[in-house]
């Protein structure tokens, strides 16, 4: 004898991989709670986060800040809800995702006091934690950044120019 249930409390993932056009990347910081790819202060489908290491961070002079600003929590909730919805929170790599500019994938260099992206390399102008947000959207999607000479750095011969909010 052979029982099956159907328990519609139990999410369905979406068939749908993340792509640049269903995922959303967030940057968490201490200005705006979060700042998403759009430049925009909050949305959600499939989601890109940074997967920081709340304890490490917690050991720095940023500790108060970090706890008070709940992103451990946030994180946590972000992902059971994803979950329910069927979708994924997807959790990337924070290293250099300020620095990194996504245009052209050059390294602009900048104090956590620096809140604006401006790259010498290509022009590319945006806040610094909207620039952080496009860097885990395409982190978090596979997608990788040009580099400034416009080769992919997953060394694909073919040339495609990443979208990126920074294009006039």
């Amino acid at each position: 004898m052979i029982l099956s249930l159907e328990d519609s409390s139990v999410p369905v993932l979406s068939p749908d991989l993340p792509t640049m056009d269903n995922t959303i990347g967030i940057d968490m910081g201490l200005k705006a709670f979060l700042v998403d790819d759009a430049g925009e202060e909050g949305k959600g489908k499939h989601i890109g986060h940074e997967d920081l290491n709340i304890k490490g961070i917690a050991r720095t002079r940023m500790a108060k800040s970090t706890y008070d600003a709940g992103w451990g929590t946030f994180l946590q909730i972000l992902s059971i809800k994803a979950e329910k919805a069927g979708l994924m929170a997807i959790p990337v790599n924070p290293n250099g995702t300020t620095q990194d500019c996504p245009k052209c994938g050059q390294k602009v260099s900048k104090t956590i006091r620096d809140r604006w992206h401006s790259c010498p390399h290509c022009g590319c102008e945006l806040d610094r934690d909207h620039n952080a947000a496009i860097n885990i959207k395409q982190r978090a999607v596979g997608h990788p950044v040009p580099k400034a000479r416009g080769v992919l750095s997953n060394s694909r011969t073919e040339k495609r120019e990443a979208r990126s909010l920074c294009e006039a």
